[in-house]
């Protein structure tokens, strides 16, 4: 009994605390909103004018490296802006049933011509057991991009992944592994943090997004560091919801 009035409390505060991130993401998305659009409005005029001064300077100009800077960041900052908005506007998924092995080897093959995955080895360890999840296929394949790859930037282009699946009790479990130097324990805690980033021209917001889709389809994310090196990111996905 009292084992069960822990468990509950726990869950209690875990409700409350995701109703508190809730009602921060829902004052964040009318300011984000707004912000965009003032954002936007110059960002476009900003981005014309050194496309058209690139085009107007000769390729030997000392000042196009300049005009070039201009352009790079303020396409970065309009990145940031559409990553802000999805952050804060993370649709309902869209569920139907989909072949998660199909779908991560979709993404797999797409990735490989990827730079971060240079010379990266994948390895591909599907569980027979896995049946078809209702998810959204477009939102997961965004998720499985993102895993992806990170893993290949962590590696800095080489050494090896392992993308894995197997069935638990109630769930399907995903899990990236690469051959990287792992997590600083003094920001593993951080990671999901939005804005928080060691690339960069990061924007920060690519795990925060990660886990928002994953947590709307009623799962859960974790990341942590192998005992033989490198890191590892487990997606856990229910299979209720329709599926199984």
């Amino acid at each position: 009994a009292f084992n069960r009035m822990l468990g509950e409390l726990r869950r209690v505060r875990e409700l409350e605390a995701e109703l508190g991130r809730q009602g921060k993401l829902a004052s964040l998305g009318v300011l984000a909103s707004g912000v965009a659009h003032e954002i936007n409005n110059p960002l476009g005029v900003i981005l014309g004018y050194a496309s058209h001064m690139e085009r107007k300077l000769p390729p030997e100009d000392p000042n196009r490296r300049f005009v070039e800077e201009i352009r790079r960041e303020s396409l970065r900052c309009r990145r940031i802006v559409q990553d802000l908005l999805q952050y804060v506007r993370v649709p309902r998924p869209a569920r139907q049933a989909v072949d998660l092995h199909a779908l991560l080897d979709e993404i797999l093959d797409f990735a490989a011509h990827h730079i971060e995955l240079g010379r990266v080895e994948v390895v591909r360890r599907w569980s027979p057991d896995v049946p078809p999840l209702r998810l959204d296929p477009d939102q997961m394949r965004q998720v499985a991009l993102n895993l992806v790859l990170n893993a290949g930037a962590a590696m800095g282009g080489e050494g090896t992944l392992t993308v894995s699946t197997a069935v638990g009790e109630g769930d399907v479990e995903i899990r990236f592994e690469d051959t990287g130097p792992g997590i600083p324990e003094e920001i593993r805690d951080r990671i999901f943090e939005p804005f928080f980033t060691t690339k960069p021209r990061g924007t920060g917001l690519g795990l925060p997004i990660t886990r928002q889709i994953v947590e709307r389809h009623g799962g859960a994310i974790r990341i942590e560091n192998r005992d033989e090196g490198g890191a590892r990111v487990v997606v856990r996905l229910p299979l209720d919801e329709g599926n199984g």
